[in-house]
């Protein structure tokens, strides 16, 4: 306890200014000679509790913060970076959008193979003819489908008309020197047809015999030129040597109305046919009225005899086929024909003639027949035959 010299009013001990007056005590007592300790200071100045809780709490809310970015950051690597790669960019709403511009149809040159009608549409059914192409003439456009839904046309360039692509090729077709107008011929031999004529040319495809041909005409370099059934054109090689046949004259037409219930074929092969039996009658009566060993020798000797077929040679035809000869059996009776099997069958046909798959021909209980490949002595007259008997 003490007092301040400046004031006289009373302070505790330990005081370092007066209460009353604010005068240093602590001078006071130097000068009046007594000797107190400095209290001990601490190197730094202590917080307040409420400013060192703030602090701690901002320091705690910084760990949290960064606590989230980095989970954040490793949720982004680990599941969104990826299907974010392949996303579509967005486009502001208010972007106008262009269209793309669609690619120009490829348009192609051809060349008509003989003359083509144009088209106001593609089809031949309804439609106008708006102009026409002659043999080489060029033709640009598109191809499209018909509206049959089957075969290809050209849109001609400018909206000028419709061609149909049968009568088209990509190459411009070589002159004529012989015109055949489109005649029909069928083969006799197997052939290979050429997309060119010239026999270096790629070939279109490899025809047996019976096939049947569309004739333009012959080229400078003795090609015939065929007309294709899916279109355009092509050429057989050794065209001078087939012309020979496709201009050998025909053989007189023939008749054949035949009848399965009774064998017959007609008026005209009928008596034909008639004849040959009558040759048959004779060339028996005439074996078995012959001098015999004995009557065992007469027995076979019949049997061998009836075994043997007569016939007779012809040069006719019916229905483009060619009818080479008729047959004179024991119980049975045939028309030879020099066409492969398949032809005669579908010519036959054509004509109105019921075949089924087999070749055979029904109508009748008593007699069979049929159309089937020659086989022994009759292959010398034909190739088919029609035949019918017990």
């Amino acid at each position: 306890m003490g007092f301040c010299t400046s004031c006289g009013e009373n302070y505790e001990t330990g005081a370092q200014f007066c209460g009353k007056c604010g005068a240093h005590l602590l001078s006071q007592m130097h000068e009046a000679g007594h000797e107190y300790a400095t209290p001990e200071v601490a190197p730094y100045a202590e917080e307040a509790p409420d400013v060192a809780a703030s602090k701690s709490n901002k320091i705690w809310l910084g760990v949290i913060v960064l606590a989230v970015l980095a989970l954040s950051a490793l949720y982004y690597f680990l599941f969104l970076r990826d299907d974010m790669k392949g996303a579509p960019a967005q486009t502001s709403a208010a972007a106008p959008t262009q269209a793309t511009p669609e690619a120009p149809v490829a348009e192609t040159t051809y060349f008509a193979v003989t003359r083509a009608n144009i088209r106001d549409r593609a089809t031949t059914v309804g439609t106008n003819i708006t102009g026409s192409l002659q043999r080489g003439d060029e033709a640009k456009g598109s191809i499209i489908l018909g509206e049959d839904g089957k075969t290809n046309w050209l849109k001609l360039s400018a909206g000028r008309g419709f061609v149909s692509m049968i009568n088209l090729a990509e190459i411009a077709p070589p002159t004529l020197v012989k015109s055949l107008g489109d005649k029909i011929w069928v083969s006799t031999k197997p052939l290979v047809i050429f997309a060119q004529p010239d026999r270096s040319a790629a070939e279109i495809a490899r025809v047996g015999t019976g096939t049947r041909f569309t004739l333009s005409g012959m080229t400078a370099n003795d090609f015939l030129e065929v007309k294709l059934a899916r279109g355009g054109v092509g050429y057989l090689a050794g065209g001078a040597a087939l012309l020979t046949e496709v201009e050998k004259p025909k053989a007189p037409a023939v008749a054949i109305k035949f009848d399965a219930s009774n064998c017959n074929f007609g008026p005209e092969l009928q008596a034909l046919f008639e004849r040959l039996f009558a040759q048959a009658q004779a060339r028996s009566k005439s074996a078995e009225t012959a001098d015999y060993p004995d009557d065992q020798a007469r027995s076979e000797a019949l049997a061998k005899l009836s075994e043997k077929s007569l016939f007779l040679p012809l040069d006719r035809s019916f229905a483009g086929l060619s009818v080479k000869g008729l047959g004179q059996h024991l119980e049975a009776q045939s028309v030879y024909f020099a066409e492969p099997l398949p032809q005669v069958i579908s010519a036959l046909r054509d004509a109105g003639f019921s075949i089924a798959r087999d070749g055979t021909i029904g109508g009748g209980d008593t007699f069979s027949s049929g159309v089937y490949a020659v086989q022994g002595p009759g292959t010398k007259y034909g190739r088919t035959e029609l035949s019918c008997g017990v």
